[in-house]
C-alpha cells in the first residue's frame, strides 16, 4: 500500500453490535468472509476483529464489541481510520465536538475526581481531558465542527496525507513537544501526545508546563526563551499580539501575547479568569498549541 488511507464512522444504534466495514478498508485490505484486521491505537491497544459476510456486505462481527467497551466509545462519538496495511488500521477516537480524545473507558465522577488531585510525577490523563484535533472523513466531506481551529486542522491533514504519501515520517516525543523545567513524561501521556500529535504541523510543537504559583499571581504565563523564539515569535510577528485561546468545547478567550525584555512571550490580561473558568490550578499540566487561522490562537489541554 504506497500511502494511508482514511475512513470515519460515527457510532449510532444500526452499527453498536457490527459495523459495516467501510469500503476503503474493504479495498485497502482486500478484505473477504472469515478474514480477521486488527485495531490498534497509539496507546498500545489492539483488538482483532473478525469479519463476516452478510447479503453480500461485510461487517465487522466479532470483536467490534469488545473495541467499543475497550475504547469507551458512546453514541454520537466517532472513529477515524488510518489503514496502512492489509491485516491492520490505526484509530483515533472522536468525541461529539468531533475533537480526538484518549481512547479509554470513561470513568465514575469519584475516580475522575480521584486522579485530579494525584501528584503532577503520575501525569494521568483524566477522562475529561479536551483535545483539539479535527479530521476530514475519505470521501471528501469535512466533518462538521463548531470550534474556530477547523480550517487549521483540515491545512495539517492536507499537509500529513501529501507527506505520507512520499515518505514514512517517524517523529519522536522529542518533535513533539517541549517540556518545561520540571516536567517528566509518564508513558501514558507520551502516548496521548502521539494520539493528538498525529496531524501536528512538522514546524510546530507543543509546549507543556506546570502552572506555578507565580503564573496565579501575576495573571500570565511565560514560555521558555527558545520556545518563544523559535515557535511563538514566527506566528506572532509582533512583540505584542492579539490572541485568541481555547479549551476545546468552551468558548475562547481574548488575551495578550506580549514579549518581555528577557525575550521571552507570555500570555497575559485574562489568563487568571480563564484558569479559574476552567479549574485550572497550581500544579495542573497544561498543553499549549500555538497556532495561526485567520488570527493567532492557541488551544490548551489540561490534564
Amino acid at each position: 500500500m504506497d500511502s494511508p488511507r482514511y475512513s470515519m464512522i460515527k457510532l449510532n444504534t444500526t452499527n453498536q453490535d457490527y459495523l459495516h466495514v467501510p469500503r476503503t478498508i474493504t479495498q485497502a485490505c482486500q478484505l473477504k468472509d472469515g478474514q480477521t484486521i486488527s485495531l490498534m491505537t497509539a496507546h498500545g491497544l489492539k483488538i482483532r476483529i473478525k469479519i463476516r459476510e452478510i447479503s453480500n456486505k461485510l461487517y465487522m462481527r466479532r470483536g467490534w464489541k469488545e473495541f467499543i467497551q475497550a475504547t469507551g466509545l458512546k453514541m454520537g462519538e466517532s472513529v477515524v481510520f488510518k489503514t496502512s496495511s492489509k491485516s491492520k488500521s490505526h484509530v483515533i477516537v472522536l468525541n461529539k465536538q468531533g475533537l480526538s480524545r484518549c481512547p479509554v473507558p470513561y470513568k465514575s465522577s469519584s475516580s475522575h475526581n480521584k486522579n485530579q488531585s494525584s501528584s503532577v510525577a503520575n501525569l494521568s490523563v483524566n477522562r475529561n481531558t479536551p483535545h483539539h484535533m479535527h479530521y476530514n472523513t475519505t470521501e471528501g466531506k469535512s466533518h462538521k465542527a463548531k470550534s474556530h481551529v477547523k480550517q487549521h486542522i483540515q491545512v495539517n491533514l492536507k499537509h500529513h496525507i501529501a507527506s505520507t504519501s512520499t515518505v514514512k515520517m517517524s517523529r519522536t516525543i522529542k518533535d513533539m513537544c517541549y517540556c518545561n523545567k520540571g516536567i517528566t513524561l509518564s508513558t501514558e501521556l507520551k502516548n496521548y501526545i502521539k494520539d493528538i500529535a498525529q496531524f501536528l504541523h512538522h514546524s510546530s510543537k507543543f509546549y507543556i508546563v506546570a502552572i506555578n504559583q507565580t503564573f496565579m499571581k501575576q495573571d500570565r504565563v511565560y514560555f521558555a526563551k527558545e520556545f518563544s523564539k523559535k515557535y511563538i515569535q514566527p506566528l506572532a510577528q509582533r512583540k505584542t499580539v492579539d490572541i485568541q485561546v481555547q479549551i476545546a468545547d468552551n468558548p475562547s478567550t481574548s488575551m495578550i501575547l506580549q514579549k518581555s525584555t528577557d525575550q521571552r512571550y507570555n500570555l497575559k490580561r485574562g489568563w487568571s479568569d480563564f484558569a479559574i473558568a476552567n479549574k485550572i490550578q497550581v500544579g495542573t499540566i497544561c498543553i499549549f498549541h500555538f497556532y495561526r487561522a485567520n488570527q493567532l490562537q492557541a488551544t490548551v489541554d489540561v490534564i
